[in-house]
């Protein structure tokens, strides 16, 4: 399936790689120098995005685990009954 607008997308991130040999911080140097040259000519800003908050993992030694397979169940779980 071709989409004409990723397609264009996909040639112009080839091109711009070519252009600075593939070197991912000559890329990134020039799109800096871009942002600030069009900040100085529209005035408009560039934001930095917000600092990433990192999730809540469990900690394994702390972590609830499964109760053992001889501890009763609870009121209203399942019955021996099928």
């Amino acid at each position: 399936m071709n989409d004409p607008i990723v397609d264009e997308v996909w040639r112009i991130k080839d091109e711009l790689a070519a252009r600075f040999n593939y070197d991912l911080k000559a890329i990134y140097e020039h799109l800096k120098q871009r942002e600030k040259e069009r900040e100085q000519t529209t005035g408009r800003r560039y934001l930095a995005p917000p600092p990433r908050v990192k999730p809540a993992t469990a900690n394994p030694l702390t972590a609830p685990t499964a109760a053992p397979a001889s501890a009763p169940l609870p009121e209203g779980g399942p019955s021996a009954e099928h």
